[in-house]
């Protein structure tokens, strides 16, 4: 991202993990808030069974992480590494997003296709989080709740959708309403509204892309929901 500032091995260690994991197509830095450099923004990201996607370890102390690699559902693109060979296979990012979850759709469809991804604990960089999104926060949430009802129609496995989908529509609708509220604008519900008035692009890809996994492999991915 434009509001990071990598330290002098970022990358390199990042280039050694890709050497020793070469079933691994994706490979998380580790991201450090700038203005409290003693904690986490995200080691990577993992989506929920609600197809939620979270940052992990925001908000926890850098001091006492793992120094092992580890297996994620994906990295979070702010800094991260991409074999040029996934691109091949599954496609770049989906420009349609604009901004925010592109990096969790990519992860999806990765995933899908065998993709394994990786957390690089010595590759560190800080991050000023939402530096430049963050100014415009009646389009962030719009985007927000666009894309990840896009994302969850395009990836999520059937057929537990239809087991999760009533739950995955209340915290849609709650989140968006208390969302209007906090900000003071519709653009959180405007977001969703828009994403089914296009659901049509939410379903299609605009890349073709294998699977490679069955349903219930990619369901066992998703994190459970600890609180609705």
């Amino acid at each position: 991202n434009n509001d990071t500032a990598p330290e002098a091995d970022w990358l390199a260690r990042l280039v050694e993990a890709a050497d020793r994991h070469r079933d691994a197509g994706m490979f998380a830095s580790t991201l450090i808030l700038d203005r409290t450099p003693q904690a986490i923004d995200a080691v990577g990201v993992r989506v929920n069974r609600l197809g939620v996607a979270t940052n992990i370890g925001h908000g926890s102390p850098v001091t006492g992480q793992p120094s092992a690699p580890a297996r994620l559902f994906g990295p979070c693109a702010g800094a991260a590494l991409y074999r040029r060979e996934l691109f091949d296979d599954v496609g770049l990012f989906d420009e349609g997003y604009f901004a925010y979850l592109e990096d969790v759709e990519l992860a999806w469809r990765a995933r899908w296709a065998g993709w394994d991804c990786v957390s690089v604990p010595g590759s560190r960089v800080l991050h000023a989080h939402s530096a430049t999104g963050g100014r415009n926060l009646a389009q962030k949430y719009r985007l927000l709740g666009r894309n990840r009802i896009w994302t969850t129609l395009r990836h999520y496995p059937r057929p537990q959708l239809w087991y999760y989908l009533p739950l995955i529509v209340l915290h849609e609708a709650i989140t968006g309403i208390l969302g209007t509220i906090v900000l003071r604008s519709p653009s959180p519900l405007q977001g969703r509204l828009q994403a089914l008035r296009t659901w049509r692009y939410g379903l299609s890809a605009p890349y073709a892309s294998p699977r490679r996994l069955s349903s219930s492999e990619m369901f066992a991915l998703l994190a459970p929901v600890v609180h609705p």
